[in-house]
């Protein structure tokens, strides 16, 4: 029997280089095939200009005129919800009824997450029908739906965010995609040309949600395939032929978490960013502990402006970008609320429809003035390829949008440079009013009334609708912006009053020579910068092979002990040695010197450190005690010393060493589980799907490390599983590694028994034992939520995780029992186990030689079984070591 297990072993060990490299194939195979939706069909042409400042004359100066000026709002996260009773819904009425009408901006723009698409438990993940008509119902009563914006054109444009992709299939009037039937837009995507007396700027909204709407957790990430890609080739090619002053691109995603593939011409992002102004985002929700207040990033390499928003969802933010003679300005403002989040006066779970914005107002309107400083802009936010910087050296004025609360008028506005109140008063010079309130909750598509504030227009269907003059609420101030060009830094510092006393203020750096400033928020910068999705690939790259390596190079290392010495005596030549080494690191001594101080701790204990010992105390070192707790200066080898000999015990334990092994292969090559990610695929009936094709197809799918495989060999190759993949590493599969080696190790070989504490093995400890309860407690919890999110297929068909844990299960209780049983006949007799097929041969443990120096006056001691160790005999005779110190090293009395 002994002799076919080692040709067991034997044949296991040759086939080892021959399935790792099959399984680093299919791997490659797999991540190659993952992107194909990613990857371009032809070359690219070369880049064209991406500036035309540089190639126009330009004799336009910021004076005190309300012209070249426009603005326009951004909302972000809204999540209506049917469960959640706060914030949400409530804070997008609050902004309809109070800020909207007050700021009376040229369009609003919504950045994704309309509504929440969670179940009450915040589990599962679905479209509710509840949520989406409530949100409908709110714009519509607000009268948004029904305002055209300049240039006839929409005044509310929504896009998708990933909520608003839980379990929605690609299929245009499809019973799960509520945002075609109930948002604004209607669509995945937009392009809108804004026209301006003054100039032409263009706006394009991307989709970047998957193909399929997988249902949460995977869903976070964003990918841009090659149909995106060309979508967004042609918008921004459309707005270089309308000479687009800027171009602003809105998504849900920020580009951090974005894959972004290549046109079919075989441009990529970078390429196409030439075009770009400003890349307008949300999703993050001002992340946690702070780091999220200020996601803002200048993509040096891409050359444009990323400003990612925080939700209204619980914080209440909103965004005022301005356009002033071409120079961007922007401010996050809070919602001046009561308490955030606010709490629901809706029920929506029981009448959705019973949102009314006008009968129930859930907040006094006044608040201190929004203060947005056009000129001069914040030199943090400059952007030197897209922005005509010299405007703002040549500039007459200082200019400043105030917005202050509904019906409310101002009392003076103060201006601050470098802390000096600057010289000249700031007047105001703007144009227009505040939308009528009473107005524009009764406004349709037909006018009610001609008010002065108020014209008539065409829409692009014939009906006559009542739009309001354009309002731009500017101040002026004159000032030379000569006295400040001196390569410098300065601060501006504006302070609104109104009638009500309340102040409202803003402060930025500027700089007039066009130069751009560092940003002050560096963890924000960093955040919006790095690409996460390479991130966490490194990072599972780094515990992969980490954990690997920790398996392969004791094995490999074994075998080569074995084939240099021609048989298996000569890893056990090695292991002797090894777990000697351990043993005499384990203990430590204290010096007591000659006058009575003591010193600690003794160093190692081998000849050179007792040589220098003597020569510092003069030949008068003496033992204090024969062992205590404390650590010493080699601690660290103690602990590598001690793991790799585990780890060499675990390698020569087949029937645990090849299932971790292969086990690391499998995860990288096959498949881990199978799930039902888009359950409203059910429902599906078109041509999508014809021939060989069915709703289960893309209906469930297999979750692999390069993204989720569907059963239609649809790839999408979403970021969240390396995420997953990252986070099952450190926490299901190197911990059992770990303590798999622990279990499989002889006690003896790493645990002395004149020392108590320390002979027990750790991972029989009573607290080792709970966490080991603990962890299959979090692992079976673990389990119990992919059939949460993913059905009950993901725990039956789990080879990964459901199917590992069995094993993981059996073995842990196995070699926990034999380790048991082990340490209790070690406190009789020590042993050392032998035999490649793992089973125990108890034989008495060898005599372990110390120093190999050959000086017959260190050479082991019969008399007792520890006695291979200085250290272990000094717990059975504390007078031990000090003799054979003596009789080592004479000492000089003299």
């Amino acid at each position: 029997m002994p002799v076919l297990l080692f040709r067991a072993n034997r044949l296991l060990l040759l086939a080892l280089p021959i399935v790792t490299v099959v399984s680093l194939l299919i791997a490659f195979k797999n991540y190659h095939s993952s992107l194909k939706d990613l990857r371009p069909i032809a070359q690219a042409d070369a880049p064209r200009p991406f500036s035309h400042y540089q190639q126009e004359p330009d004799t336009l100066v910021p004076a005190d005129s309300p012209n070249n000026v426009f603005y326009f709002v951004q909302l972000s996260d809204i999540h209506v919800s049917k469960y959640i009773n706060y914030g949400g819904l409530s804070h997008l009425v609050a902004f309809l009824e109070d800020e909207l009408p007050a700021l009376a901006p040229d369009f609003v723009l919504v950045t994704g997450d309309l509504t929440d698409a969670k179940d009450r438990d915040r589990r599962g993940s679905k479209q509710l029908k509840e949520e989406w008509i409530a949100y409908h119902t709110t714009l519509e009563r607000s009268g948004v739906l029904n305002r055209v914006g300049t240039n006839n054109r929409r005044f509310w444009w929504d896009q998708r965010g990933n909520h608003d992709c839980f379990d929605v299939v690609a299929q245009p009037g499809h019973p799960s995609d509520f945002f075609s039937q109930f948002s604004s837009t209607k669509k995945d995507r937009y392009n809108f040309i804004h026209l301006k007396g003054f100039g032409t700027y263009s706006f394009v909204g991307m989709n970047g949600c998957p193909r399929y709407g997988l249902r949460r957790p995977f869903n976070f990430f964003s990918i841009f395939e090659r149909n995106d890609m060309d979508l967004l080739e042609a918008a921004l090619k459309l707005s270089g032929d309308k000479r687009a002053n800027h171009t602003f691109v809105t998504s849900h995603y920020p580009t951090a978490l974005t894959l972004f593939g290549r046109t079919s011409s075989g441009k990529s992002f970078q390429e196409l960013s030439r075009s770009i102004s400003l890349y307008l985002c949300g999703h993050l929700h001002k992340l946690f502990w702070g780091l999220g207040e200020k996601l803002y990033a200048y993509h040096k390499g891409w050359n444009f402006l990323e400003l990612e928003l925080g939700d209204i969802k619980n914080h209440g933010v909103f965004r005022i970008m301005a356009v002033d003679h071409d120079l961007v300005s922007f401010t996050d403002v809070v919602l001046q609320l009561p308490r955030l989040p606010l709490p629901a006066r809706f029920d929506i779970s029981k009448n959705p429809s019973s949102v009314d914005i006008h009968m129930d107002k859930p907040v006094p309107s006044h608040r201190p003035p929004i203060v947005l400083i056009t000129n001069p802009k914040n030199s943090q936010f400059a952007l030197p390829t897209h922005e005509p910087s010299h405007r703002l050296l040549r500039s007459t004025h200082i200019r400043i949008l105030v917005w202050p609360s509904l019906e409310v008028t101002f009392r003076n506005v103060e201006i601050w440079i470098d802390g000096k109140r600057h010289q000249h008063e700031a007047i105001y010079t703007g144009t227009g009013g505040q939308w009528d309130p009473m107005l524009r909750s009764r406004m349709g598509r037909k006018a009610l009334n001609d008010t002065n504030a108020f014209s008539r227009t065409t829409t692009a269907d014939g009906d006559e609708t009542a739009v309001e003059s354009e309002y731009i609420p500017l101040w002026v101030a004159r000032w030379n912006p000569g006295d400040f060009d001196d390569g410098r830094e300065h601060l501006v510092t504006v302070n609104a009053t109104d009638e009500n006393g309340l102040v409202g203020s803003a402060s930025h750096i500027f700089r007039v020579d066009g130069q751009q400033s560092n940003m002050q928020s560096s963890t924000g910068k960093n955040i919006i910068q790095a690409k996460w999705i390479w991130v966490f690939q490194a990072l599972f790259f780094i515990a992969y092979t980490s954990t690997m390596l920790i398996l392969l190079i004791p094995k490999l290392h074994i075998a080569w002990l074995n084939e240099k010495a021609g048989g298996a005596h000569g890893y056990l030549r090695y292991r002797r040695v090894l777990s000697e080494t351990v043993l005499n690191f384990d203990e430590i001594l204290w010096i007591k010197d000659g006058i009575g101080r003591t010193i600690h701790p003794a160093l190692a204990l081998d000849r050179s450190n007792f040589e220098k010992l003597e020569r510092y105390f003069g030949g008068r070192a003496r033992i204090r005690m024969p062992w205590t707790w404390a650590r010493t200066k080699n601690a660290g080898a103690h602990f590598l010393h001690s793991y790799y000999l585990r780890f060499c015990e675990l390698s020569t334990c087949p029937e645990v060493w090849y299932p971790l092994y292969y086990y690391g292969l499998y995860i990288i090559a096959m498949p881990w589980f199978l799930g039902d990610f888009v359950p409203a695929a059910s429902t599906l009936n078109s041509p999508l799907i014809t021939g060989t094709r069915s709703n289960w197809l893309v209906r469930y799918g297999w979750f692999k490390l390069c993204g989720i495989h569907f059963l239609d060999d649809t790839w999408i190759p979403i970021g969240d599983t390396w995420v997953h993949a990252v986070w099952e590493q450190l926490q299901l599969f190197f911990p059992v590694v770990i303590y798999l080696s622990h279990c499989v190790t002889t006690p003896t070989l790493l645990y002395c028994s004149s020392n108590p504490r320390r002979f027990r093995p750790l991972h029989t400890h009573w607290i080792c034992g709970l966490s080991v309860f603990f962890y299959f407690a979090y692992q079976i919890r673990e389990s119990f939520l992919y059939r949460i999110y993913y059905g009950w297929v993901a725990i039956i068909v789990s080879p990964a995780r459901s199917w590992w844990l069995v094993w993981v299960l059996y073995t842990t209780v196995k070699w926990s029992a034999r380790s048991s049983s082990t340490r209790r006949l070690n406190e009789q007799e020590p042993y050392h186990a032998t035999g490649s097929s793992g089973e125990d041969q108890r034989v008495p443990a060898a005599p372990q030689l110390l120093w190999e120096s050959g000086d017959d006056r260190w050479q082991q001691q019969q008399s007792n079984p520890f006695s291979g160790s200085i250290v272990a005999g000094i717990g059975a005779n504390p007078q031990y070591l000090a003799q054979s110190i003596d009789s080592y090293w004479p000492h000089d009395d003299e």
